[in-house]
């Protein structure tokens, strides 16, 4: 018998109409009082209160459970670039075009101190302690300050244009900033070293850094660019996650941010979409459309229920999300070989739109089929040019037919049977049962299942994790991944070419 290797894709909670990252039967709220454009929001440490900061030089706190405004605060000159409350929740500072940081009271909401800067001021953030403040300048320094004393600790140099966007480490020893020189520079907190600079280009030629944010374990630091791209790297060693960036975007990204749990990355455009990614893989879960300009700030409630958006347009939008899709488990890969050519299409068949982005290894893609679906395929000159699996007309329209009938697969598996027939399976949520390409169900064993002692071997899983597939004694195809899920029996598949991981 000859074995090749095959995929096996998990399809996670895949319905008809369904969206992956918003919350069902939960509608966008929209707040609109400003008089123009929205350059920033931030929620304070409760989720109870919004804060938002605008070109029309006001500052407003909103309810977030009624959307009422609580506080209209003037003082700035020109637009108000960057608000955020402190980690204590008792102050809330601002930045503005006129060069100030001002310091406010929550509650009374009264102006308590000014930290003045030569230059406009693009951006604040607190330490995890609240002690220190530092501050994003356009004349191209970024500034620690100590809060108590309301005094400049150390003033950083080394950028050489405006510096966008400044965020503290979650231990609070680093500073990220983000500058128009087309870099995104690590400090050291206590010594203002510069530790590393990052660089961002295309073509060889630098792209400005809009926006930088920590992961909630400090251990990625993920930066939005006038590429419309967005980077992850690795702080420990100022390396790239992954060797391409985040696509999705059309312009240029003004704002990045993380949820507090890291399940989820948020990005705001000048396209005038925010995008919901899932922080440990890249994958764009969702494309969050409604604002009708540049979306300049994207900010996580506390408890990562809501992502709130300030844009261009004058409004905040709050969005309801949900807890992102497990990653799905992908146990193996087609061969980009000639006869790999005839796995073409499925998404064409179940009528889905790929994303296609790299993985670690740099011979194979990932495809994204909205989110849901993955494939691994390396990229070679063999493949065919949708590079996607085909499982054949019948399984489709199969898999279509439970899909329309309201079912939820959560798994998928292709195989070569008897007289070459290509065939698939679509594994049900409870994994009771699965789905074969002609509708018909197909039996689930344990590992330890007679059936399941023929053939084995096993296998490493892209995760890291062990795994086990075989051929039971009459010819049927067992299958089990590495995480402890059942093992799925297809049923017989003849004497024909088996596909086995």
């Amino acid at each position: 018998m000859r074995v090749i290797r095959v995929v096996v894709t998990v399809v996670l909670a895949l319905g008809i109409g369904g969206v992956f990252g918003l919350a069902a039967g939960e509608d966008v709220r929209t707040l609109d009082d400003h008089t123009d454009l929205v350059r920033s929001v931030a929620f304070n440490p409760e989720g109870t209160l919004l804060a938002s900061g605008s070109k029309d030089s006001t500052i407003k706190v909103w309810d977030v459970e009624s959307g009422e405004v609580l506080a209209t605060l003037a003082g700035h000159v020109g637009m108000v670039r960057s608000v955020l409350f402190s980690p204590d929740g008792t102050l809330l500072a601002s930045a503005g075009a006129d060069g100030a940081v001002r310091f406010w009271d929550v509650g009374s909401w009264a102006e308590l101190l000014v930290l003045a800067h030569p230059d406009e001021v693009n951006s604040v953030a607190f330490s995890p302690d609240g002690a220190l403040l530092v501050t994003a300048c356009d004349d191209t320094r970024v500034r620690l300050w100590d809060v108590a004393a309301a005094e400049e600790v150390l003033s950083l140099s080394g950028h050489a244009g405006f510096v966008w966007s400044v965020a503290f480490s979650p231990d609070g020893q680093r500073v990220a900033s983000g500058s128009e020189d087309g870099t995104a520079r690590l400090w050291d907190v206590l010594t203002g070293q510069s530790l590393r600079t990052l660089v961002h280009q295309i073509d060889g030629q630098r792209v400005p850094v809009n926006t930088v944010a920590f992961s909630p374990d400090g251990a990625m630091l993920a930066t939005g660019s006038d590429a419309n791209v967005i980077e992850l790297w690795t702080v420990s060693t100022g390396e790239k996650v992954r060797d391409e960036p985040l696509q999705g975007h059309q312009a240029r990204i003004w704002s990045v941010a993380f949820s507090v749990d890291g399940a989820w990355l948020a990005s705001g455009s000048e396209d005038a979409a925010a995008i919901l990614w899932t922080a440990s893989t890249g994958r764009k879960v969702h494309t969050l459309v409604g604002h009708g300009a540049t979306v300049f700030s994207v900010a996580f409630s506390p408890d990562g229920r809501l992502l709130a958006t300030g844009s261009a347009d004058g409004t905040i939008r709050l969005w309801p999300v949900e807890p992102p899709p497990p990653a799905p488990a992908v146990l193996a890969w087609i061969p980009c070989t000639d006869e790999a050519e005839e796995y073409a299409n499925v998404t064409t068949a179940l009528g889905f739109e790929p994303d296609v982005t790299r993985t670690r290894n740099p011979d194979e893609l990932a495809l994204l089929l909205d989110g849901v679906v993955t494939l691994l395929i390396p990229e070679q000159e063999t493949c065919s040019e949708s590079g996607l699996a085909d499982m054949g007309a019948d399984c489709a329209e199969a898999l279509l037919r439970f899909l329309d009938a309201g079912g939820t697969i959560v798994g998928m598996t292709y195989w070569r049977g008897a007289e070459d027939i290509l065939r698939g399976a679509g594994i049900l949520p409870g994994v009771d049962d699965a789905l074969d390409a002609t509708g018909d169900t197909l039996t689930v064993v344990a590992p330890d299942h007679p059936l399941a002692r023929g053939v084995a071997a096993s296998f490493t899983g892209r995760d890291g994790s062990t795994g086990f597939s075989g051929v039971s004694a009459d010819a049927n195809v067992v299958v089990e991944h590495g995480s402890g899920q059942p093992v799925v029996f297809v049923q017989q598949v003849g004497a024909g070419t088996v596909i086995m991981l």
